[in-house]
């Protein structure tokens, strides 16, 4: 049983799919699915946000071609010195199967019936079957991979922070240049959960809630890396079995892998730092982004008016008050530079009379 509906005002379609599924042996399996997309493009505001759409596509494939030139010109070796070219690649591992699936779904047929009034009739409605639920898959199957594209495009950012200051190129560069270090510590994690969650899976089994099965345990032991544990159920099945897993799984991870991670970033961090790193175009850009940004404020200061909230009787006596001081300044330093002067020559005339001293003493002494 299939049913859809559509809404006007946020051009959205919706599909409902009831599936009663007939067994051999006489039972019915029951299931269903509900998709949600958005519709063809019909008014202003959705013809901007597809030409947006594709226009960061277009900006992707720029990327691309200007990635295939630094290779040609330096090579793959200088390239991949940094982590963000691993993440530029992985960024266009899955723009190529997101394009492949977003013209494979504005091909559909009924993604084109939606859009052209070739199946309506007279009064508006379509007079063929359409199958939303088709069209719906594959618009989730486009969103799920766009997610990943967004996720991406978003840590790509990153690599522009050097721009603003010498500080941010530093944190990020030192955490693109021990990508390798970072990538065997995630893999020594996943090692470690996996063997947790077998390890609490066939320990507790169905009888402690969140180690059913071995997924749910592998999401249970996820769960704690981040969460704060409730470790009463599991101790009330086995306290000995419980309490060595649990120790054990705390020491592994908090004190020995949390710290191997903040230890490669330091590491990274410290040797960038010592090794004075510093990019020349980015240095360059900062410096001009510096400078006209400093011009600007001075350009709207000088456009900025001065008001004065004092009378004129008042700035005379506040003038004539600064210009006492000024004197009395002027007055005292020229005194102490006196007394300076004085003090020289004092010093001046004592070394002078030390040394006729000193001169006499030889003449008189017998050859």
């Amino acid at each position: 049983i299939d049913s859809g509906i559509y809404n006007g005002i946020a051009n959205a379609f919706c599909s409902v799919r009831l599936v009663f599924e007939f067994l051999p042996y006489g039972d019915v399996r029951p299931s269903f699915s509900i998709r949600v997309f958005k519709g063809p493009v019909v008014g202003t505001l959705d013809t901007v946000l597809f030409f947006l759409d594709w226009g960061c596509y277009l900006f992707i494939l720029a990327f691309i071609a200007n990635d295939i030139f630094k290779i040609s010109q330096i090579g793959p070796g200088p390239h991949f010195n940094s982590g963000f070219a691993y993440l530029n690649v992985a960024l266009y591992t899955f723009v190529v199967p997101m394009l492949v699936l977003k013209v494979a779904l504005l091909a559909d047929p009924t993604h084109a019936a939606l859009s052209t009034e070739s199946a309506a009739d007279a009064t508006g409605l379509p007079t063929e079957v359409l199958d939303l639920e088709r069209l719906g898959a594959k618009y989730a199957e486009v969103h799920c991979v766009q997610g990943f594209v967004l996720l991406l495009s978003w840590l790509k950012l990153l690599e522009y922070s050097k721009y603003m200051s010498a500080g941010m190129q530093l944190l990020v560069h030192s955490i693109a240049s021990c990508a390798w270090e970072c990538g065997v510590w995630f893999f020594m994690l996943v090692v470690i959960v996996n063997a947790y969650g077998q390890a609490f899976y066939l320990a507790f089994g169905p009888d402690i809630a969140g180690f059913n099965d071995i997924y749910e345990s592998l999401s249970t032991i996820c769960i704690w890396l981040f969460a704060v544990v409730d470790f009463q159920k599991v101790l009330s099945s086995d306290q000995l079995i419980a309490s060595l897993l649990f120790v054990s799984f705390q020491a592994v991870y908090s004190v020995i892998m949390v710290n191997m991670f903040i230890v490669i970033l330091i590491r990274s961090y410290h040797n960038l730092k010592k090794a004075r790193f510093d990019d020349p175009i980015a240095s360059e850009i900062r410096r001009g982004l510096h400078l006209r940004v400093s011009r600007a404020q001075e350009w709207a200061l000088t456009l900025m008016p001065t008001f004065s909230f004092v009378s004129g009787s008042e700035e005379e006596d506040e003038h004539a008050v600064r210009e006492a001081a000024w004197q009395h300044d002027e007055k005292r330093q020229g005194d102490n530079e006196q007394e300076v002067g004085i003090v020289q020559i004092q010093r001046l005339v004592r070394l002078l009379d030390l040394l006729s001293t000193d001169v006499k003493v030889a003449a008189e002494r017998p050859k």
